[in-house]
């Protein structure tokens, strides 16, 4: 929902560009809250790849006459995860077990309670993730009507394990899209295996906290202090661009006083402080044409700061863990 908003926003912007040269961009790094809390003390996490070991290239799970489904390789998915999760520096330490664990005969690849523990205390660890399968789905797409792509969908099956439970806590499973040129010369062993590494850098995205890049637009003319506060944003100066746009809403009405409110709530954004920006941003709607386009623009990027707030409940949590 977020990352539709956000597109939206950008493609109302544009809008506003072509219209006028008053809006500028601000683009910054922002830390976002994954799908999972971890208790305190979970310190070592634990990776093993519970896939066969088969051909994968070759062994086509589901076939007709629109996609080809693929089972991917659990070597890549599982280093793959293994590798976004220890770049996040969210645990002390990161195990891969090298070798599949992989068991013909083990029902729909659930590890039972003696299997789970003693992969946890041979690992030595406190949590673990079994990647028990990746599904690859490919078709071809027309981008723009016309451009041939090769999309894959990517399903990807984990489950979690922690000591002294009987069966796994909880499953991570979801589907998700990458996309190649056709005119990109790839092999389908090679298609698969970036899959899979999709999958596996996916995953870790999807459950601990990871950045992601911000873009805001805000209003860079108008009043004097509208001007020289979009100058000190530029130059990271929050407190002083916070305090001209201040100073411009004092002292405005109408659209002029709107945009202050507007951009106060960029600039609180980008401190952290939510309430505030909502705060701010409430004014500046209230300011704006009922049912015209900033008002419209204003909205969507309302919802994007209300997700926001929720997102910074859900990292503060999760940092917790971790101090």
């Amino acid at each position: 929902m977020a990352n539709c908003c956000r597109q939206i926003l950008g493609i109302l912007v544009a809008g506003i560009l072509c219209a006028c040269n008053s809006v500028n961009y601000l683009t910054y790094d922002q830390l976002e809250a994954g799908g999972m809390s971890f208790l305190p003390g979970m310190r070592r996490i634990g990776i093993v790849n519970n896939m066969p070991s088969i051909d994968y290239s070759k062994y086509v799970t589901k076939k007709n006459a629109d996609t080809l489904t693929y089972l991917g390789n659990g070597v890549v998915a599982s280093g793959a995860l293994a590798q976004s999760i220890a770049s996040t520096n969210y645990f002390d330490e990161v195990i891969l077990q090298d070798s599949t664990i992989y068991d013909e005969h083990r029902a729909k690849g659930v590890l039972s309670p003696s299997e789970s523990c003693q992969i946890i205390d041979e690992l030595d660890v406190d949590v673990l993730l079994s990647v028990d399968a990746v599904f690859v789905n490919f078709m071809v797409e027309y981008y723009e009507g016309f451009i041939p792509m090769v999309q894959a969908s990517v399903t990807p099956y984990i489950r979690m394990y922690v000591p002294q439970r009987d069966t796994y806590l909880t499953t991570i499973q979801f589907t998700d899209s990458i996309m190649w040129d056709v005119g990109h010369t790839m092999s389908l062993s090679k298609l698969i295996g970036e899959s899979c590494m999709f999958a596996g850098e996916a995953v870790a995205e999807r459950i601990l906290p990871h950045w992601v890049s911000v873009e805001r637009y805000y209003y860079a003319s108008g009043t004097i202090e509208t001007r020289d506060g979009a100058v000190f944003l530029k130059e990271n100066n929050l407190k002083e661009a916070h305090r001209l746009w201040e100073q411009a809403y004092k002292k405005s009405k109408g659209t002029r006083r709107m945009r202050a409110a507007y951009n106060m709530a960029v600039c609180t954004e980008r401190e952290g402080l939510y309430d505030q920006a909502l705060a701010y941003l409430n004014e500046a709607i209230s300011l704006a044409k009922p049912n015209g386009p900033e008002c419209f623009q204003m909205s969507v990027y309302k919802t994007i700061l209300e997700h926001s707030a929720e997102n910074l409940t859900q990292l503060q949590l999760q940092m917790k863990a971790i101090e």
